[in-house]
């Protein structure tokens, strides 16, 4: 299926996963045991996206699209390509966030392989770090982000709730000429973990149904 797709489409795409999973950056990826188990990871049951490790669930319409890990892996890894710059030691701290994270959960309102209009994307960090808040990893976060010339700040990191809980969220915009889309990205912390909530959309009807999706985010010991 990504071999299908147009170019355009992969780029923003790609590009679009590769700065939520930034969004738990981290200077020193290590690999956690607790990877490859199904707490770790979450399962998804009917329309509920639900993970036990980190107490929480969300929903997702039946029109949605959920992608598979692999898919999601493969959008990762060219995202890295997407948004590299001109500038070695960024690259390099991007391909560490990269590498530092596990993607949970993908989304999608139109099939992978189509023009996007609408994505959910939720990651976490592999490895805890105990000392660290939601508004460090978000300003690590941008150092990265931002220098890439196909992201813009549309608003800077404000403290919210997610779901119940503390956060710290951006707005973006990713892409270039018309294959633009703007985000809404949050960094909240878990038992020392940074997992990364995301949602991207294209217009004002995908930022409806993606907002609506993201109101039905639940944790658990709040």
């Amino acid at each position: 299926m990504i071999k299908n797709m147009k170019k355009k489409q992969l780029i923003l795409l790609a590009a679009i996963i590769i700065v939520f999973t930034a969004a738990t950056f981290s200077q020193t990826p290590k690999s956690d045991v607790k990877n490859g188990s199904s707490d770790f990871l979450g399962v998804i049951d009917g329309e509920i996206y639900q993970n036990k490790f980190f107490d929480f669930q969300i929903r997702i319409p039946s029109t949605w699209h959920v992608a598979d890990g692999g898919t999601a892996d493969l959008l990762r890894e060219a995202g890295e390509q997407a948004l590299k710059s001109n500038n070695k030691s960024q690259d390099a701290a991007l391909e560490r966030a990269s590498l530092s994270e596990a993607i949970l959960f993908t989304a999608t309102e139109t099939p992978i392989g189509t023009v996007p209009t609408g994505m959910v994307i939720i990651s976490v960090q592999k490895q805890p770090g105990p000392q660290i808040t939601a508004g460090m990893v978000m300003s690590a976060s941008l150092k990265v982000l931002l220098a890439s010339p196909k992201i813009e700040l549309i608003q800077g990191s404000r403290a919210v709730k997610l779901g119940g809980r503390p956060a710290s969220m951006v707005e973006l915009l990713i892409g270039s000429g018309e294959g633009k889309m703007n985000q809404q990205l949050f960094v909240t912390m878990i038992n020392g973990y940074a997992v990364s909530v995301g949602i991207a959309y294209s217009g004002n009807s995908s930022r409806i149904q993606a907002e609506k999706i993201l109101q039905t985010l639940e944790f658990g010991g709040k």
